[in-house]
């Protein structure tokens, strides 16, 4: 009866836990489709990538989405390929894109505030009605997906963040 087959299911549970392998920043990445050209980025800049492998990584990653570097790459002028090409340019613009603590939507404050990067030059993070900010310029569109049960953090964002004196 009953009592057989929730002792059935209680055994059961185990195997519809996730497997052991933990989760890093570049695995929930490729879940995402609109991340497609932000893990070819990620894939072609080795020192962002191993980060970005390791689940242990405590960062907030702000994810450009597919569109948001088509625009920034016509605007800058080049192809997606010379920027790929470009691993010291496109590690610095990754780097930007890293924030070194670990920041959900709802941490940023009202007020404008400076946050570093992996890169080294601050970003400036503001929440105006629910809507999050980054430099003015970028707003988060899917905001904490939770990487390895929260050790890490990504932001989709609708536009790429150039670090301060990055020239193409």
């Amino acid at each position: 009866g009953g009592e057989v087959r929730g002792q059935l299911y209680v055994a059961q549970m185990p195997e519809m836990e996730p497997p052991m392998m933990s989760e890093t920043i570049a695995s929930v990445a490729m879940e995402y489709p609109e991340l497609s050209t932000f893990v070819a980025a990620v894939s072609a800049s080795p020192a962002i990538l191993e980060a970005a492998s390791d689940p242990s990584t405590a960062v907030t990653v702000l994810a450009p989405s597919n569109e948001a570097f088509a625009n920034a790459i016509a605007a800058l002028g080049v192809e997606l390929g010379d920027l790929v090409e470009n691993t010291d340019l496109l590690t610095q613009i990754l780097s930007y894109h890293v924030l070194t603590s670990v920041i959900p939507a709802s941490g940023v404050p009202s007020t404008p505030t400076d946050v570093p990067t992996l890169l080294g030059p601050t970003v400036s993070a503001v929440s105006t009605d629910g809507m999050v900010m980054f430099n003015d310029m970028a707003t988060v569109i899917a905001a904490d997906v939770m990487v390895n049960g929260g050790t890490s953090i990504v932001h989709v964002i609708d536009a790429v963040l150039l670090p301060p004196g990055i020239s193409v």
